[in-house]
């Protein structure tokens, strides 16, 4: 999440998280409400996750994992559009990693 973090307001990973889930989705994850876990993701799988913009194809790294938000059963990309379109253009069939972050049963 480093990537983007905006200088001031995030001080913390967990603040810059808070921004991004925000402006995607309008909801504040955090420890107390979400659990974070790792999953591989298949050619589909990458295909389904919700891009805010396909424009964009030229990452500043194509390492994994990437960072997706789970919620009301749609999965989001918060960290790694860029690598997830170039990867989906280019039909690379690598399953990658992905850091899923998902609301707690509450």
């Amino acid at each position: 999440m480093d990537g983007h973090r905006v200088p001031p307001p995030d001080k913390t990973p967990q603040e810059t998280l808070d921004r991004v889930a925000a402006k995607c989705i309008r909801v504040s994850f955090n420890p107390k409400n979400c659990k974070v876990r790792q999953e591989t993701l298949s050619f589909e799988d990458l295909k389904g996750l919700k891009r805010y913009s396909e424009d964009d194809h030229h990452p500043s790294w194509e390492v994994d994992p990437i960072v997706v938000l789970v919620y009301q059963g749609r999965r989001f990309i918060i960290d790694g559009r860029r690598r997830v379109t170039k990867w989906v253009n280019e039909e690379n069939t690598t399953p990658r990693r992905a850091l899923i972050i998902e609301p707690r049963e509450i």
